[in-house]
């Protein structure tokens, strides 16, 4: 299932083709060197009839390659890893809305496979803060792991899929010191979300409590966005799983 994107009318000329990515990379450069070539090769009919220099133009297009650039770190690409039964999936819905709610633009999807209880789970999310998401694809490389599960860990690619400048979040019951030298990311944030979760709610189900790590390392949204799409997704239970998200969020160590 697809989280509604935001669709509001960007005007004249908007195009909504992004496939930015958090910190650019090729993919990004490319993009935005062909919108360059686009807007000069525009520019350039009129100078037939000596409307601008070709060096202001030229120059021009250059600016506006440095805007788009900026823009290319907007979009934040995150993987979620879980079991089933751990709500990974809801997570990425829940912030999904936060976020189309704070007027970004977001889409959340689910990697298809066995639907049981205790099988791995893999979710994805994408957040940008101005241009509309038209890629659809699985995210082979995030900008942020998400890991519900510590078990995980050790299993296949998982680590190995972030990018060298990502953030690994994690849940695990180990000191942040000692995961630094255990897993290989750029950045980690880690957190006891399972205690948080036994404590708070009194059930072993933390991806409420994952939220709140999510938000604190990264910023994606703000935790006041996230009050209206868990009381209505948990309705009695909103209150609970809100005050799981917010002791995690205190309690999430970041470096």
């Amino acid at each position: 299932m697809i989280a509604s994107e935001t669709t509001q009318d960007r005007g004249p000329g908007y195009t909504g083709d992004s496939i930015y990515n958090i910190g650019g990379g090729k993919a990004a450069d490319k993009e935005c060197k062909g919108k360059i070539r686009r807007l000069y090769f525009a520019q350039n009919v009129p100078l037939k009839k000596k409307a601008l220099p070709k060096e202001i133009v030229f120059l021009l297009a250059q600016v506006f390659f440095l805007i788009k650039k900026k823009k290319c770190i907007e979009m934040i690409e995150i993987c979620i890893y879980g079991r089933g039964g751990q709500g990974g999936v809801t997570l990425a819905e829940l912030v999904a809305h936060a976020a189309i709610l704070e007027g970004k633009h977001a889409q959340s999807m689910p990697s298809f496979g066995p639907e049981r209880r205790g099988a791995p789970v893999l979710a994805f999310l994408r957040v940008d803060e101005t241009e509309r998401i038209k890629v659809r694809a699985e995210i082979k490389e995030p900008d942020v792991l998400l890991v519900l599960d510590p078990g995980l860990l050790g299993v296949g690619d998982v680590v190995s899929r972030l990018k060298k400048e990502g953030m690994a979040i994690l849940n695990t019951i180990k000191s942040h010191e000692e995961m630094k030298t255990k897993i290989e990311a750029n950045k980690m944030a880690t957190v006891d979300a399972m205690g948080i979760a036994r404590a708070v709610l009194g059930l072993p189900i933390v991806n409420t409590t994952m939220i709140g790590a999510l938000v604190k390392a990264t910023g994606i949204v703000k935790l006041a966005s996230l009050e209206a799409p868990m009381e209505e997704r948990f309705g009695k239970v909103a209150a609970k799983n809100i005050a799981a998200m917010r002791r995690a969020y205190e309690e999430t160590v970041v470096s």
